[in-house]
């Protein structure tokens, strides 16, 4: 039989569950989004990245409009403190092929595609049962709906998870993510707003790193004054806070210490300029992410299906959570056009996707252990130096982040 007419719940209305909701109404599923929230999620999450060929090809299906906006910061530049330099020194650039998002905004153009019908607010699933036949999802209040697919996209701390590969759990990678964005107006006429405009600064220090672009505005405007700052720092907290529980911190709940901890990092390792871009937005801008990993051995388990970040969550280092969650919606809807029953569609998802969202998994690791766990001594090495390690960091493997070794683009 098609999967044509058959029901598909989804849980968690979020970017991967409304493209995966998208990919499902295209097979010509009834679809329903269950989503934990009462309120939008639009001024969830800050800014990403999707690399300029992905963008294409969402465009291309329809997941985007053509319109969706986007800036686009043409080449990555590395940089360490020196003390002649208040902007620092370049230790090497190379070509940029992504184009920055506003999450909110991207969130907004997916949640448009699913019809406010299919869209169930302030319904959380806290359980998940399947068999061979279906899948049974109690809701918060004790209901239950049958479902002949559930798609678990409810995050890394997935409820759906649990019917699937209920021993894994996110691990904390022992650092942390400051991250916080405000609007450009606040550093004009600054060098460091000069560079944003065509440069994608990676600030490199003892211990971590950080990271700073122009993202479009709420309200999806990309022109100058319009623009958003978007920063996170990586580094050690240096806390004795407990994070084995997966948690993240939102703005104006930061605690004291990790906000004295950041403080510390930028007056020690960033250039003042920098320093100074970061600092412009205020405290109240301020989140922590605690970063955490894991990788599920199977994304299929019955009718039940785990995609975006609850089937695999990568480190934020190959800035990979949206396009993985993308390539999946994609992915589903080209197994649903082919195949004939259900059991053929999750076969081809499960060997399609796992192997990929799990070696994603592992280069964000294998960057957190060089950029963050074990840098090396940036101030003393040259730009041929800073490619040759950058690029090796991925034992070989296609990120779109950084270019080969081949093609990389070595200079001051």
């Amino acid at each position: 039989m098609s999967v044509g007419g058959s029901r598909v719940g989804i849980v968690g209305g979020s970017v991967a569950g409304c493209a995966m909701a998208v990919a499902a109404g295209r097979l010509g599923c009834d679809v329903s989004v269950f989503e934990a929230s009462r309120g939008d999620l639009e001024d969830r999450g800050a800014g990403i990245f999707i690399p300029l060929g992905l963008r294409e090809a969402l465009v291309a299906k329809g997941y985007l409009s053509a319109d969706t906006p986007y800036c686009h910061p043409t080449e990555r530049l590395w940089i360490t403190a020196d003390p002649a330099d208040p902007a620092g020194r370049v230790l090497w650039r190379h070509a940029f092929p992504g184009a920055a998002h506003n999450w909110g905004v991207l969130w907004r153009v997916l949640r448009s595609l699913v019809p406010d019908s299919a869209y169930h607010k302030g319904t959380a699933v806290r359980g998940c049962t399947g068999d061979a036949g279906g899948v049974t999802l109690v809701l918060d209040d004790g209901t239950t709906e049958r479902c002949d697919v559930v798609i678990g996209a409810d995050g890394y701390s997935s409820t759906v998870r649990r019917a699937v590969c209920p021993d894994v759990r996110p691990g904390y990678a022992g650092y942390v993510l400051w991250r916080g964005n405000y609007e450009e107006h606040l550093i004009a006429g600054s060098e460091a707003a000069a560079v944003l405009e065509t440069g994608f600064p990676t600030i490199c220090f003892p211990g971590g790193h950080a990271i700073v672009y122009l993202i479009p505005g709420r309200n999806g405007g990309t022109g100058p004054g319009e623009r958003r700052v978007n920063w996170g720092v990586y580094g050690s907290p240096s806390t004795d806070m407990d994070f084995g529980e997966a948690t993240s911190i939102p703005p104006g709940q930061v605690p004291g210490a990790l906000t004295n901890r950041l403080d510390q990092i930028l007056d020690d390792h960033l250039p003042p300029a920098w320093a100074a871009v970061i600092r412009a937005g205020g405290p109240e801008v301020l989140s922590v992410q605690p970063i955490y990993d894991h990788a599920a051995p199977i994304f299929v388990r019955d009718r039940i299906i785990l995609a975006g970040d609850a089937a695999a969550l990568s480190r934020p280092h190959t800035a990979s959570g949206v396009v993985k969650a993308m390539e999946e919606a994609i992915a589903f809807e080209a197994a649903g056009s082919t195949a004939e029953t259900w059991p053929e569609v999750l076969a081809a998802f499960q060997s399609g996707r796992c192997p990929a969202g799990n070696e994603i998994v592992e280069l964000s690791r294998l960057l957190g252990h060089g950029l963050v766990d074990h840098p090396p001594d940036w101030a003393t090495m040259t730009s041929e130096e800073v490619a040759l390690f950058v690029t090796s960091l991925t034992s070989g493997r296609t990120l779109y982040m950084q270019p080969p070794r081949s093609e990389s683009v070595v200079g001051h």
